[in-house]
This record gives structure tokens, sequence and C-alpha cells, in this order.
């Protein structure tokens, strides 16, 4: 069972090469459970928790800017909001085309949407949820930046699990409906702002990176062609103070100018990404690597058991339930990234079982069994839909290796 749940690590996340992995030690850190603890109860299961990575031990930061432009509100081309219809033309986006003028020929009524929840937009802010489903907010600051002709903050960075969702529901629900233009240049330097806070400048404990999602090209500040010149300088910008962008081009329209989604990438040390189908972005998102780790394995050795509910997050922390037998438990984690040699952490628990003493200690260990129950169901959705996405796009599949941990 522990193989088949830690593929949710690994799935879709194939082999583009690494710079130098033999040169990046692997490595793991417990947080829990410490040496020696003595687990004493009715219940004989523990949680293992803990983090593991490539290279220097730094934690990460991280803000997704949004393109809220009025095309966002065009149909992504899948059923974002699983309701078993996807949006055709809606009033919302045939008031958007009214503004803008003559409607564009290649935005015919089957490119529209009248679901809201199957727009670009809706995709977006589907895969950032996604993708935080993904992340230990301990180890890993998130904030949000939405823009199109402008930008603003939608949640600072570090905020709590709470204020990020609200503020995905809010660039879900908002946004311009007219033509005024996409400015990456505002986008980067936003983003730029919010990962050079004062308490953080030249902290070298901090790996940062811009997540850029486009369904288009950089228009403003007119013409195009100086609101192309600003993005290259603001990617230029990021270079110079070690953020990395990975610029998601998402659609018809920005894989014509994927050329300035590959420059910003490049010039900066990330990687631009092709999103033939602007709905794949619900999925693809939460492909992205930040430690570089294939796998994790978590065991008693004890017992000769794997783990439970072993989840493998994208910043490289991870959790799992593991079964202890009464006495001493040797406990083992194995952290693997390609072909080098796997790190590995053990650490010996004493299990003392006894009776429930009273019906607050049997409230909490049945909360305990249903949290278990929960995260392995949450596990085989995530696989699930991972494995649908596989069948439909198996060529997108098979070129991905979103790594950031270089």
């Amino acid at each position: 069972m522990a193989a088949a749940l830690a593929l949710l690590a690994t799935v879709a996340v194939l082999s583009w090469p690494r710079a130098s992995p033999a040169a990046e030690r692997v490595w793991v850190a417990l947080e829990a459970p410490y040496a020696g603890q003595v687990h004493e109860g009715p219940l004989g299961l523990v949680e293992v928790r803990g983090r593991a990575g490539l290279g220097s031990r730094a934690r990460h930061d991280v803000v997704i800017a949004f393109d809220r432009s009025g095309s966002t509100l065009l149909a992504s081309g899948i059923d974002v909001d699983r309701d078993g219809e996807t949006g055709l033309a809606g009033a919302e986006v045939e008031r958007y085309l009214r503004r803008r003028g003559p409607r564009p020929p290649e935005l015919d009524s089957q490119a529209l949407s009248s679901d809201a929840g199957d727009s670009i937009r809706a995709a977006q802010a589907a895969a950032a949820r996604r993708l935080l489903d993904l992340l230990d907010l301990d180890s890993t600051r998130v904030g949000l930046v939405a823009f199109d002709h402008q930008a603003g903050v939608i949640a600072p960075l570090g905020s709590s699990r709470d204020v990020l969702r609200e503020g995905l529901d809010h660039v879900e629900r908002s946004g311009t409906t007219r033509a005024g233009g996409t400015d990456f240049r505002q986008a980067i330097q936003l983003a730029l702002r919010l990962l050079r806070s004062p308490a953080d400048a030249s902290s070298p404990a901090h790996r940062r990176c811009i997540l850029l999602l486009s369904d288009g090209q950089p228009t403003h500040p007119p013409p195009d062609e100086r609101a192309q010149e600003e993005a290259r300088r603001a990617a230029g910008e990021a270079a110079a103070a070690g953020v990395r962008i990975f610029a998601y081009a998402l659609g018809p329209e920005a894989g014509e100018h994927q050329e300035i989604f590959r420059y910003m990438a490049d010039r900066s040390g990330g990687r631009m990404v092709r999103v033939a189908e602007p709905g794949e972005i619900a999925v693809l998102l939460s492909q992205i690597d930040l430690s570089g780790i294939a796998d994790v394995v978590v065991e008693n050795g004890t017992l000769g058991e794997p783990g439970r509910a072993v989840r493998v997050f994208r910043d490289g922390s991870f959790d799992a339930f593991v079964r202890l037998a009464p006495g001493e438990n040797r406990l083992r984690v194995v952290a693997r990234a390609g072909a080098g040699a796997p790190a590995i952490e053990e650490v010996s628990v004493v299990y003392a079982p006894r009776p429930a003493r009273d019906a607050a200690e049997r409230t909490r260990v049945d909360a305990l069994l249903e949290s278990l129950k929960a995260r392995t169901r949450a596990i085989e959705l995530r696989q699930e839909l991972e494995r649908a996405h596989a069948a439909r796009r198996p060529d997108t599949d098979k070129q991905l290796d979103l790594d950031l941990a270089k």
C-alpha cells in the first residue's frame, strides 16, 4: 500500500535532466516523533513528520501571479468544477466581448464560457488550490498576486491557508471584463516586493520563485513592443534578486507568443511551461516539484510494516501514520532523489499500551482514526484525478518535470 500511496509524490513528474544531481546530497530530517519518545495509550499508532530535499535545507517562498484580464473569462476547455458540463457562451463573457469591440474570429461560441466555474480564471484558482494541498505552509510561504493592466496583492507572503483560499475565491469572482491590457512587468515587480520583505532581505534560508500564469502576452504599457521589453526588464530584476520565474503559457494566444514566457523563465533560471489546453493548468501546476525528492518511504522496521497514508508534499515535507508494537519500535525514513544515494533517518519509539482513561481520550482516538481515513481517501482521489489527466494528455505528461530544486 505504501508504494501506491508514495506514487502521489512522483506521478507525472518525469525526467528532464537536473543540474549535477550527483553533486547535491539528499537529506532528510524528522520532526516527529523524537528519539526515545514513549507513546502511551489505547492506540498503537503514531504520526511521523519531517522534511527532505536536495542540497541546502532552505525553505521555500512562492508567489503565484494570476492573469485576471477579460480573456480569462473564456472557457478553459475542461469541466473545472466537475459539475458534468463544460461552459459555453455566457452573459458575462458577452459583455466583455461587446466592450472590447468586434469579436475575434477565433472566439466562436464554443470557445466561450457560460459556466464561470469552467473559465480559465476558475482553472487558475483550482490549480492553486490543488498546489496548496501539496505544500506544508509551515515550511513554504505562499503569496498571491493578480494582474491585468494593473497588479494587486491578493494575499501577502506567509498567509494562512484560510487567507490564501479566500484570496483564490476573490481572484475567481473578480477582475476586469474590459480590455485594458496585460502587464507582466507589474505582476513580476509586485511579486518581487512580496519576496523581498525587509525581514528576509538577502536571507539565504529561503529559495524564492514566482509562478506566473497567463493566457495572453504582455500588452501594457502600450505598444506591445514596449510591454514585452518591460517584461524582459522585470525578469532581469528577478534574476538579479535570485528569484526564478516559472512561466505558464495557457492556451493558443500565449502559445503564439511563448518566446516572452521562455525569455522570462530562462533569464531568471526558471522554466517555461506550455499549456495547450488552458484547463490543464488545474493539474499541471500541482505537479511542480520544489524539493527534487522522488520518493519517501516510511516504515516500522520492528514490525516490517510500511507506513499508512504516506503523503509527500511538493516542498519535500512528508507525513505518515505508523502502527506500533508494544515495547521498542525502530522507525525508518528513506528519502530518494534519482539514482543517487538515499538519505536515511531512524528513530526508536516505545509504545506502552493501556486502556482509554476516559471518554475524552476515546474521542481523541476516534478522531485520529478518522484523520487516517480522510488522508487515505484524499490521496486516492488525487491519484484518480492525475490518472484521468494522464489518460487525456499522455504526450504532455511525458515531457514534464517541473523541478525547482536546482
